[in-house]
């Protein structure tokens, strides 16, 4: 008799201790897929930024999703990782345009300016996310210029668009160093526009 008991017995106590080891908070059923919710996370962020400006604080993008403050924290990091994750996503986003605009049809000034004008069109239309990508929001401590995800990204596809005009034989390194003097008097330029945009 007492064994018939302890065999039924302990699959329920195995079954309690199952739902015990589930964070308490959150909902019944499988764990959501990590990668699924980051790109939630990302999204809502781009979405509570844009709204609310580049100083947002972690509760609110949290709260544009309905999830908890620590709940983002465990996806993403805090505000500079969120913004380094922001970087890389603009940064793909731009790069896809900017790669098709530089391998495009045309005389080299007008392939110049249709590849500036992708990058000052993004943050013309979308200063708020700019900002909070390549400064960082109040709080966060920016990255250093070349480290931040956008400008390497962008240097990269420029470089990959020199060494082909510059054809074979030409110094690998010529092409990265004016890639970023081009990304570096781009932005300069951006940022005096910023802040006196008197100028188209």
């Amino acid at each position: 008799m007492a064994a018939g008991l302890t065999s039924v017995r302990t699959p329920l106590t195995r079954s309690a201790t199952s739902r015990d080891r589930r964070r308490v908070g959150r909902p019944p059923g499988p764990p959501p897929d990590p990668a699924e919710r980051r790109e939630a996370i990302l999204d809502a962020a781009e979405r509570v930024i844009r709204a609310q400006g580049p100083d947002v604080g972690m509760q609110d993008i949290a709260a544009g999703l309905g999830l908890t403050k620590p709940a983002v924290y465990r996806s993403l990091g805090d505000k500079a990782a969120l913004s380094a994750a922001l970087g890389r996503r603009v940064a793909k986003r731009l790069g896809e345009r900017l790669a098709a605009t530089l391998g495009g049809p045309g005389d080299l000034h007008g392939i110049v300016v249709a590849a500036i004008d992708v990058f000052c069109a993004f943050v013309d239309e979308d200063p708020h996310l700019y900002r909070f990508i390549v400064h960082g929001s109040k709080g966060a401590e920016p990255a250093g210029f070349q480290d931040r995800p956008l400008v390497a990204r962008l240097a990269g596809v420029i470089a990959t668009a020199l060494r082909a005009a510059l054809g074979d034989g030409a110094d690998e390194g010529l092409a990265d160093t004016w890639a970023y003097a081009i990304i570096g008097a781009v932005f300069s330029a951006t940022e005096h526009w910023r802040h006196d945009p008197a100028v188209p």
